[in-house]
């Protein structure tokens, strides 16, 4: 339910099909509901802060509509049946309960996450990524004063500079140096040190932008390759968002597209295509690499062989390192070897990083070494969820 997924699902609506909208979060918008707007604009309100208006004149559309929605309900897998249908996994959080959810065409709107890169420190209480520091800002103050180091450039750290000033914070120390950082503190964030020594901090914010999430129609079984420069999958599709697989789609800006408000109008027109049954993508054979040309990712890989390349799973990178020389062959024994990506996230944060470690010993290394295979559930979710049918019965067997 951000500017993608309310479009496409207006779109359809308006082409004459029954829509249903599912969302993890209370309300729609998506994240224009943390986009800081310009300094006029800005309320006199507490929190929440700020409220982008595209968010608001996006989200009102749906009033008055006879579009289902579900939110507060996470997605965690699509499964086509091989007869013209999906089965759609959800759990919804409000009512703990799972849902099955068949239809004829599954628009994949799940946007973008995060780009995060390890940094010594990362795992400590008080760092966090952008959205992570503004959803936070959005549901609770912080002290006056309180002292930030960021790391990063561009519009993402725009961003955060202006909510931390909006909220009586200060941005002290800057650097986008990440492999001469690191962070300190006895359990919590106390300083980051770079090359000039130590400087005190309350809190760290890593603010680089996103990368695409295309997770569930890789999940579904679209046919994918590796986007090289984030390092992470990315699905084959046409202009009219239409995946390998007939009536999978994806949109938005997890299909790559920039801004909410091109990400909107590419909502528009797949939103249509997938409601009048637009055909699925050829597969796509033969992808060709230049071993001459090499591939690197936006980030080099990290040095330090004892920083935590996964902070949920605590896999170092000296764990993956030996992974690899003992003969893991692709990502995928390198996940079964260490745990790497095992955790609750799925890998979103760690995987780009063991995909770009190989491609910077390798730069003509195939694709398919590099893209792990994601499994559902893809969002963890109760067990009584998973299994609605037989969630009772089994309990009552195991006790």
């Amino acid at each position: 339910a951000g500017p993608a997924g309310i479009a496409s699902a207006l779109a359809a609506r308006n082409a004459g099909a029954r829509v249903m909208l599912v969302d993890e979060a209370p309300e729609p918008g998506g994240h224009l509901r943390w986009e800081v707007p310009d300094f006029d604009e800005l309320p006199l309100a507490p929190v929440p802060l700020w409220r982008s208006a595209l968010s608001e004149s996006a989200a009102s559309e749906l009033d008055g509509t006879d579009i289902d929605r579900l939110m507060n309900t996470a997605v965690w897998g699509i499964f086509p049946n091989g007869r013209g249908h999906f089965i759609t996994g959800a759990y919804d959080a409000a009512n703990d309960r799972g849902a099955r959810i068949s239809a004829r065409a599954v628009v994949v709107a799940t946007g973008t996450r995060d780009r995060a890169w390890p940094v010594r420190g990362w795992e400590l209480d008080g760092f966090f990524t952008e959205r992570q520091l503004l959803q936070s800002l959005h549901r609770e103050l912080p002290p006056l004063g309180k002292r930030y180091a960021l790391i990063g450039d561009g519009k993402a750290t725009e961003q955060v500079k202006a909510a931390i000033m909006i909220t009586g914070g200060q941005v002290i120390f800057q650097s986008v140096d990440i492999n001469h950082l690191r962070i300190e503190g006895d359990g919590r964030v106390e300083r980051i040190v770079d090359r000039s020594g130590p400087v005190d901090v309350d809190a760290v914010v890593m603010a680089f932008g996103q990368r695409i999430d295309p997770t569930l129609a890789v999940q579904a079984g679209a046919q994918h390759t590796l986007h090289v420069g984030e390092a992470v999958p990315t699905p084959f599709i046409t202009p009219d968002g239409a995946t390998t697989i007939p009536g999978l789609f994806l949109v938005g800006e997890a299909a790559g597209v920039q801004s909410a408000r091109w990400a909107y109008q590419h909502g528009e027109r797949v939103g249509a295509a997938a409601a009048r049954g637009v055909p699925a993508h050829e597969p796509v054979e033969g992808i060709w690499i230049d071993p001459e040309k090499p591939r690197r990712p936006f980030f080099p890989p990290p040095r330090d062989r004892a920083i935590l390349i996964d902070r949920e799973e605590g896999v170092t990178l000296g764990q993956i390192e030996d992974a690899i020389e003992a003969g893991a062959w692709d990502i995928n024994d390198i996940r079964r070897t260490t745990r790497v990506g095992m955790g609750e996230s799925q890998g979103a944060e760690s995987l780009p990083v063991v995909a770009t470690l190989l491609l910077w010993r390798d730069s003509s290394i195939a694709d398919e070494r590099l893209l792990a295979r994601p499994r559902p559930p893809v969002r963890p979710i109760p067990f009584h969820a998973f299994l609605p049918d037989q969630a009772e019965a089994l309990a009552n067997h195991i006790h």
